[in-house]
C-alpha cells in the first residue's frame, strides 16, 4: 500500500498583486523520487519554501503525515524541519567551518551526543555520501562535487523523512553529476526517504524519478509517471520535455514574449 507522506491542497501565493503558486494540489509519497520541473521563475523554488515554512501561503493548506502543518508556530516548525531536509543549490557549507564542523552543525543544533558519538556519526555520514578521513578539511579545499557530497552529508544528519533537492547536479560535470545522481537514488532506497527535487535536467529526472509533475505560471499543469513520459499526450509534457519553440508554453523569440 503506498504511503502518503506529505501533501499540499489549494496553495496560493502573490507577490505584489502577482500569483506565483496558483492553486496547487499534489500528494508526495514515503520512499518516492518526486522531480518537480519548469522554467526558471515559475514558481519551483516558492513552493518549496512554502512547504518548509520559510513562507506563509495566502490561501490553502499543507499537511504532513496528514497533519495540518499550514499554521503551525515558530517552535513547531523546528521540530517538522527536523523531518525536512534541504540540500540547496549551492551547497550551503559555512566556509570558516570544517567538513566536520558543517555536517556536525545539525547534530550540535538539535541532539545532546558525546564528541565520541558525535566523530562516530559524521564519519558514517560522510561515508555514506562516498566520503572519508576528510573531517579537518575546509569547504575550499574541496571539489565542488566533494562540497555537494558533504552537504548532502549535512541535509541526512537527523535523518529526516523528506528532502528537498534545489538543483542538486546543476554546475557540476557530467560524471560529478552521475554520482550525485546515483547518491540521492542510493539514499533514496536505503532510508526509504521521499525525495523531492526541482530541476531543469530533463535526461536526468526522467532517468531517476518516479514521477515528475510540469509547474507553469504557478500552476502545477501535469503530474506523469516517468514510465509514461514517452505516450504523455500532455501538451505541455511535450513541449517541455522535448524543447520545442511551439506549444502552450511561451518562449522568448527575437527579445519579446510571444505565445505559440
Amino acid at each position: 500500500m503506498v504511503e502518503e507522506i506529505l501533501r499540499v491542497e489549494n496553495l496560493c501565493k502573490k507577490f505584489e498583486g502577482m500569483t506565483v503558486i496558483d492553486n496547487v494540489s499534489i500528494s508526495f509519497y514515503r520512499g518516492e523520487i518526486f522531480t518537480l520541473m519548469g522554467q526558471s521563475g515559475v514558481g519551483k523554488s516558492v513552493f518549496v519554501r512554502l512547504i518548509l515554512g520559510l513562507l506563509s501561503p495566502d490561501s490553502g493548506e499543507i499537511y504532513f503525515k496528514d497533519k495540518n502543518i499550514t499554521n503551525s508556530s515558530d517552535r513547531e516548525w523546528i521540530e517538522i524541519r527536523k523531518k525536512m531536509g534541504m540540500l540547496f543549490q549551492n551547497g550551503a557549507l559555512f566556509d570558516s567551518l570544517t567538513v566536520f564542523e558543517n555536517v556536525s552543525f545539525l547534530l550540535d543544533e538539535h541532539l545532546k551526543i558525546t564528541i565520541d558519538e558525535k566523530k562516530e556519526r559524521v564519519a558514517k555520514l560522510l561515508l555514506e555520501v562516498g566520503l572519508k578521513d576528510i573531517e579537518s578539511l575546509y569547504p575550499a579545499e574541496l571539489s565542488g562535487g566533494m562540497q555537494k557530497r558533504v552537504a548532502l552529508a549535512r541535509t541526512i544528519a537527523l535523518n529526516p523523512e523528506v528532502v528537498f533537492y534545489d538543483e542538486p547536479i546543476t554546475g557540476l560535470d557530467p560524471i560529478t553529476a552521475s554520482v550525485i545522481t546515483k547518491l540521492v537514488n542510493e539514499l533514496n532506497k536505503a532510508k526509504k526517504i521521499t525525495s523531492i527535487i526541482v530541476s531543469h535536467d530533463v535526461k536526468t529526472s526522467l532517468s531517476i524519478s518516479d514521477r515528475i509533475g510540469l509547474l507553469y505560471n504557478g500552476k502545477l499543469v501535469a503530474i506523469e509517471d516517468t514510465k509514461d513520459v514517452a505516450k504523455c499526450k500532455n501538451p505541455y509534457v511535450d513541449q517541455f520535455i522535448k524543447g520545442k519553440l511551439t506549444g502552450p508554453i511561451k518562449t522568448v523569440m527575437e527579445g519579446k514574449w510571444e505565445e505559440k
